[in-house]
């Protein structure tokens, strides 16, 4: 059985006017490892290991990198002191999920960290080493500009911040990966769904990042750039990658038949992951299809701290009137892990009625007020649920 470990999907549609969250990067894991580029994603850690090609499969060493909660490793180059450049993003470090760069030498032991973004999810799809020593990332961020947009940030030596890009429209985009180009510049492939389809994304900039000209390519299907040397187009085989951020856009767009159709493929082609579980869950249950639980329950047994999918389990119980079983799974995701406004709401409304738990509803109001300051204080935000809720009770 293959596994992966693909997009974060959207844990629920919430039912109040309360914006939505957007879903996570996406990333993937594989059985097999590349000396120069590989991808790399566990659950709970970065690990790195390194092999002698091609007279023999021989281990030298791994490392493990990371904090107390999910970070990932997605793109690693070798850099020119011999050691390597990792670049990720991390639920340990910073506000929510940032992207995470790591420098370490020949040996694998870390010379430095750093994290960017802002308060939403950001991830670093690609890194390389720039000609003046620096490096040159890729990815996309929920933080800055309009939905998610790809995120290009360029740092010295040390790691330290030179100048951030993005780029990008209205809807959701991101870059996989990117180059530097012979007059200094930079070329970024990804995709973009903000021009009228799901197409290649192709930017070229100057030195600085400034926008020279931008490209998209694709037809009337789903397509994504994952490099600016190979064109991704739909070939799940190559990349399951592909087949989960089709699923991600697709339920975005509430087309639950076809991004049902997108996730039984990838499951027809043995790949496993909690991420096609949760989406076919969420698939199954806004087509009124049985058993939509059982995949639910699937991706919470392959990745117990999936909070997505816990939350999304909650606020279907919350549906069902199973309300005693829906604050368990609302009370089981870590505080700070919360990122579902319906989830919160409701965590907040039964925490006061079942238990009379006011410190705990405070928690939960409070979540709601940081996430989504334009809602108010926490004040505020408890009298709008309250007075919400009892016009629903008339």
């Amino acid at each position: 059985m293959k596994r992966f470990h693909g997009s974060r999907l959207p844990s629920s549609r919430s039912e109040a006017e309360i914006p939505h969250r957007r879903s996570r990067p996406v990333g993937i894991y594989r059985d097999a490892f590349l000396l120069s580029f590989f991808r790399l994603i566990p659950y709970s850690l970065i690990l790195i290991p390194l092999f002698v090609l091609p007279a023999f499969t021989q281990q030298r060493w791994e490392r493990n990198y990371g904090g107390a909660d999910t970070d990932v490793g997605y793109s690693v180059q070798q850099t020119s002191d011999g050691g390597y450049i990792v670049v990720g993003w991390t639920y340990s470090f910073g506000n929510n999920a940032q992207v995470y760069l790591i420098k370490t030498n020949a040996s694998g032991d870390t010379l430095w960290t750093r994290n960017y973004g802002g308060t939403d999810y950001d991830h670093g799809s690609s890194v390389q080493q720039t000609q003046d020593g620096g490096y040159i990332v890729a990815g996309g961020t929920n933080s800055f500009g309009n939905m998610e947009q790809v995120y290009l940030v360029k740092t010295n030596a040390s790691g330290d911040t030179l100048w951030t890009r993005t780029y990008g429209g209205t809807s959701v985009d991101w870059g996989s990966s990117v180059q530097q180009t012979s007059d200094y510049g930079y070329i970024i492939a990804g995709m973009a769904a903000s021009f009228g389809g799901v197409y290649v994304y192709l930017i070229k900039t100057n030195a600085l990042g400034d926008t020279l000209w931008t490209r998209t390519c694709g037809g009337a299907d789903w397509d994504a750039g994952e490099s600016v040397r190979r064109i991704m187009d739909r070939n799940y085989e190559e990349d399951p990658m592909v087949g989960v951020a089709m699923g991600r856009a697709l339920i975005r767009n509430d087309r639950w038949t076809l991004a049902r159709e997108n996730y039984d493929k990838l499951a027809a082609m043995g790949y496993e992951s909690p991420e096609i579980e949760l989406g076919l869950g969420i698939c199954e249950h806004h087509l009124g299809l049985a058993g939509f639980k059982k995949h639910l329950e699937k991706a919470l047994r392959m990745a117990p701290r999936f909070h997505e999918a816990r939350s999304y389990m909650g606020n279907v119980l919350f549906d069902e009137g199973k309300y005693e079983e829906a604050l368990e799974c609302f009370d089981k995701i870590p505080l700070p892990r919360h990122q579902d406004p319906a989830s919160l709401k409701r965590a907040m409304l039964l925490s006061l009625d079942l238990r009379e738990d006011f410190e705990r509803a405070f928690q939960y109001a409070h979540r709601l007020s940081e996430l989504y300051p334009h809602l108010g204080t926490v004040d505020e935000v408890i009298q709008d649920i309250l007075k919400e809720d009892g016009e629903e009770k008339k």
